[in-house]
């Protein structure tokens, strides 16, 4: 399985490079890296719950049948990459697969 590189954050929009420290995640089946990037600095937390907050009120303005839409495209595009995101869980998780795929269903 291919190891995730992520080294910056999607704050209002945009792609900024993480300032906060590096971390990993391993496998707690066999040890192998799964994922490793770099955490956010308390700065970047506040613009980002700033953005979050900002964007909110366009959402809630959105009509509800536009925001039904966009949930229920977003969930056939979860669903639609089920397997993959189940392997994903499973390894970095440790669950066995039937597991993971309950949980991505």
């Amino acid at each position: 399985m291919e190891t995730t590189v992520c080294h910056g954050h999607l704050i209002g929009n945009q792609w900024v490079p993480a300032a906060g420290s590096e971390f990993q995640s391993t496998s707690p089946a066999d040890g192998s890296l799964v994922w490793s990037g770099g955490a956010a600095n308390e700065v970047q937390v506040r613009a980002a719950t700033t953005a979050a907050r900002g964007a909110a009120g366009p959402w809630w303005d959105r009509p509800l049948e536009d925001r039904i839409d966009l949930v229920t495209r977003f969930a056939e595009a979860v669903k639609g990459r089920g397997d993959e995101l189940a392997q994903l869980i499973s390894h970095e998780m440790g669950k066995p697969l039937w597991e993971s795929k309950t949980e991505v269903a």
